[in-house]
């Protein structure tokens, strides 16, 4: 353990129990006195001064040999072990395990929400390049997977239509498109079917 004179008093105290105040080493009682006779100090005006023999988290006092710096601080060398060789709580682990499970779980349970809206994309590209069947059969399986979604209900019936009317069914396809119409309008479906 090192010490240091107060400048102030004189007195001789240990390195790690002294301050610097101002550039100037002082004990705690000098510090203290000072500020209660009315001394007005910044937070930067203060620095604890820290002995490099003595270890910052046991107290392990290395006679006149620095301590190794971890994180600025001084530490002995089983202390710089424990915290670099530290294992995670077990309240971390179950929790990352939790949130591996939920996302799992949530990946799972809208995985058809996903499906259908690849299939969907799909079904317009091949649309765009002309398959009509291929669109009429990709957009099928998409208001499959997800029957709640109008849009894609309209789309199936939509194409349905017109893939009948294009095989001279024009009963059905009047069907196909009447029904596409009760679910409102959309700015694919009513280009179309103006």
């Amino acid at each position: 353990m090192r010490h240091v004179t107060c400048e102030n008093c004189g007195g001789e105290f240990p390195r790690g129990e002294s301050f610097e105040v101002l550039g100037k080493t002082s004990c705690r009682k000098c510090l203290e006195q000072a500020i209660a006779q009315g001394a007005k100090y910044h937070e930067q005006d203060i620095r604890r001064l820290v002995d490099p023999t003595v270890c910052g988290n046991c107290g392990n006092d290395a006679g006149d040999f620095d301590h190794a710096l971890l994180a600025g601080v001084p530490m002995c060398e089983a202390c710089i072990h424990r915290f670099r060789h530290r294992p995670f709580p077990v309240w971390i682990k179950i929790a990352g395990a939790a949130v591996v499970v939920l996302a799992l779980f949530s990946f799972a349970r809208n995985l058809r929400f996903i499906q259908g809206h690849i299939e969907a994309n799909r079904a317009g590209r091949a649309f765009q390049a002309g398959d009509l069947d291929a669109a009429a059969d990709l957009m099928a399986a998409a208001a499959a997977h997800v029957p709640e979604c109008q849009v894609h209900q309209q789309e199936r019936l939509l194409l349905r239509g017109i893939q009948l009317g294009r095989a001279d069914k024009n009963a059905e396809a009047v069907r196909a498109l009447t029904e596409c119409r009760k679910y409102g309008k959309h700015k694919f479906a009513e280009s179309l079917l103006v």
